[in-house]
């Protein structure tokens, strides 16, 4: 029996040598390098027991027990050190640093018998079975080493069960074995407690198998891989949540963040409706879902090896509670904005109309004044009137243009216009301005330009007039320059090019950046006699843009200015068979003369009703349709105007919207479901206040033949009169009749 544990022995020691070799060969690493210094430690251990049971003399014996402690006591010191590399939630310092010392304190002690007494009193030798035995009298320390590295064995055991637990053991095995091969150490002193081996010391063994498996695991697992393991351990700490499919679209990995938003992973992990489970809810949440006050979204990526074969899936994930919520306080913030938009909406439209109805009253009344007094006195006290009433109504339409603007409710339409009849309405407004404060006005027009083109001409004059009236404003003397030229682009279309210079008071260079924002007037204190409101610059920037160009200025200080613009134009007939504009004859008009409307008639057989709540609006439009000879009605309400339809007939209706009680589209509508009544069918054109963007589609999508805004523009009321009046009725005037 003895030869049978000697030989056992020497066997073991072979084995804890080739240990060695295999992790010497291993891949460099920290726990490589551990683990190999602890198969060199557990080797020495082997050893030293194999010549204690050898010795022939107390002294060899000795020699070996000393041995046997150097790989005992520092060879289980390093297991602790090996484990706590896995472990990445402590850091186990304390006992780190507690062993270290224990244990050298204990071989210390072993090394330094037999000049002392405090680990063995003494020892004695016997021989049996072809072995020797070696017989100890213990002092205090040994049980002290007995206890403590007991408690070490279990230390081991805990910390590889606090890594599996981190890990959880479902994906990361190795640590379960770690655990069942750390726990094998520790069953050394009950084995040899109770003599189960008979006086055969246990202990160098169960040391050796619990450094073969670890050494078995770390190469299976690829623990010395640091790569791998950093990897490893990167997924599993990682926040993000990871969920593997394998080949068989079976649940086979998750990771702590995984955990973290779905516990039941952990509860139904043995049952195999868990990918079930997991599909429904995702596949529910395809967008992303709550849980725990979190938001969060998911991918889906198919896993492949290196020949294209499908290997699994993985799912990520994503803790998107910081963007979501700021996601929401954006909308929050676009509805709170979009509220106040309506708001101020709804107010300049209310504002516009409020502001609007007096200043009907004061321009059409003015107008009337012009007509009929003869007095220069007087009609030059109506011509500041009208003068005044303009640059309030282009006040108004600033304000309301650059809420369209602000509103991105601003747009432009595309319509054929003849550009000779632009350039002569431009002309007529901007010349007089220049005449009066003593500047020459000059129109520089390329005559080749066709004249016939397609845009937008409301928006185009808008800008014109916008540009010649701020050079008219700021230059004291000298001149104003207004160029008009173009080049093709093709059979379709050209660049217009549009240039206004002057020789103003210029603007400062620093000041170059500013001038087109809104409400800014630079140069201020030298400025400040100046009338405008600083937006009309700021919508012609706009403007030109959305027509496809872009605003540009030059200028020097006190020197003067040149703004200038290309837009592309349509050309409705091609370029070949396109008329050019020619010269064009252009003259000034004075300011105190009555408006000359283009549409000069007359149609005493033409019966207008016109419906409006103000006496003075109504006032001022029988005013201006008296000139035609029109016979005209009114009606103060809707309702009043429903009974007069009813019993008359009228060629031509007028209607105002904003009424009490019944309104314009409400009167209107009534009227068309009349039954045989006597003005079905007549035109109604809409004659309104509101003047904010979509009004006209408004009324034409109500039913109303056409819309005026107030103040009254008297060309655009004689050309609908003309239009929608019976063409029988209509009597054309020469103009100097009309004079």
């Amino acid at each position: 029996m003895g030869n049978i544990l000697v030989t056992f022995q020497l066997l073991g020691s072979f084995v804890a040598f080739a240990l060695i070799i295999l992790v010497y060969r291993a891949k460099s690493s920290e726990p490589q390098k551990v683990l190999l210094a602890g198969t060199i430690f557990v080797y020495i251990n082997m050893l030293g027991y194999y010549f204690e049971l050898t010795s022939k003399t107390v002294e060899t014996a000795i020699l070996g027990i000393k041995m046997e402690y150097i790989g005992n006591t520092l060879g289980s010191l390093l297991f602790i050190f090996f484990v706590c590399i896995y472990s990445p939630q402590k850091s186990y310092r304390f006992w780190k640093i507690f062993y270290l010392i224990n244990n050298l304190f204990i071989l210390f002690l072993v090394l330094t018998y037999p000049n002392h007494t405090l680990y063995y009193k003494g020892l004695s030798m016997r021989i049996g079975g072809g072995i020797t035995y070696v017989d100890m009298e213990y002092g205090i320390f040994y049980y002290w080493w007995v206890i403590s590295s007991s408690v070490l064995g279990l230390l081991v055991v805990y910390i590889a069960s606090c890594a599996y637990m981190g890990y959880k053991s479902k994906n990361h095995p190795e640590y379960a074995w770690i655990i069942a091969a750390s726990s094998i150490s520790t069953l050394s002193w009950p084995l040899n407690i109770f003599h189960v081996f008979g006086d055969y010391d246990i202990g160098p063994m169960t040391l050796l198998l619990t450094t073969a498996c670890l050494t078995i695991i770390t190469s299976k697992y690829r623990m010395f891989d640091t790569v791998a393991t950093a990897k490893n351990q990167l997924i599993d700490e990682l926040e993000d949540g990871i969920i593997v499919y394998d080949g068989d679209e079976r649940l086979a990995y998750y990771n702590i963040g995984a955990l973290l938003v779905f516990p039941e992973l952990e509860k139904s992990w043995p049952k195999e409706d868990a990918k079930e489970q997991l599909e429904a809810f995702l596949l529910k949440n395809e967008d992303g879902f709550l849980r725990d006050g979190r938001y969060y979204q998911w991918k889906r990526k198919a896993m492949f090896d290196g020949k294209k074969r499908l290997l699994g899936e993985i799912i990520r994930i994503v803790d998107y509670t910081e963007t979501y919520e700021h996601t929401n306080k954006l909308l929050e913030l676009k509805n709170d904005a979009e509220k106040a938009n309506r708001a101020k909406s709804m107010f300049l439209t209310n504002m516009s109309h409020e502001i609007r109805t007096p200043l009907n009253a004061i321009v059409g009344m003015d107008e009337l004044i012009l007509r009929e007094n003869a007095s220069e006195s007087i009609n030059e006290y109506a011509g500041n009137i009208r003068e005044a009433g303009r640059v309030l109504l282009a006040l108004i339409n600033d304000v309301l243009d650059i809420s369209k603007i602000e509103s991105g409710k601003l747009d432009v339409k595309a319509d054929q216009y003849e550009m000779s009849s632009l350039l002569y309405n431009v002309f007529t407004m901007i010349s007089m301005k220049a005449e009066e404060k003593g500047l020459v006005f000059r129109m520089e027009i390329d005559e080749t330009l066709p004249n016939c083109l397609f845009g937008d001409e409301m928006r185009l004059k808008q800008c014109l007039v916008n540009l010649l009236t701020n050079s008219v404003k700021y230059t004291k003397k000298g001149k104003v320059i207004f160029k008009v030229s173009w080049k093709p682009i093709s059979e379709e279309e050209l660049t217009l090019q549009i240039a206004v210079s002057d020789t103003g008071i210029g603007i400062k260079q620093s000041d170059l950046g500013r001038i087109f924002e809104s409400f800014e007037r630079v140069d201020y204190p030298k400025n400040k006699g100046i009338e405008g409101s600083g937006l009309g610059l700021n919508i012609t920037k706009e403007l030109v843009s959305l027509m496809g160009g872009c605003l540009d200025v030059e200028s020097v200080y006190g020197e003067g200015s040149t703004f200038h613009f290309e837009i592309p134009q349509g050309i409705p007939n091609k370029l070949q068979a396109s008329a050019p504009i020619g010269k064009l004859k252009l003259q000034n008009v004075n300011n105190t003369s009555p408006h000359k409307s283009s549409y000069i008639f007359t149609a005493p057989e033409a019966r207008a009703l016109v419906v409006d709540d103000n006496a003075v609006n109504i006032a001022v439009v029988r005013g201006l349709l008296k000139k035609c000879k029109i016979q005209t009605e009114d009606a103060l309400s809707g309702p009043e105007c429903l009974d007069k339809v009813s019993k008359s007939h009228y060629d031509i209706i007028l209607m105002d919207h904003m009424m009490p009680g019944m309104d314009g589209i409400e009167t209107f509508k009534k009227i068309r479901q009349m039954k045989n009544g006597k003005c079905e069918n007549v035109p109604c054109i809409a004659l309104t206040a509101n003047a904010v963007a979509g009004s006209k589609d408004q009324y034409l999508a109500a039913g109303f033949t056409d819309y005026l805004s107030k103040p009254i523009n008297i060309d655009e009321l004689y050309r609908q009169l003309m239009e929608y009046l019976p063409a029988s009725m209509i009597i054309r005037q020469k103009e100097e009749e009309e004079e």
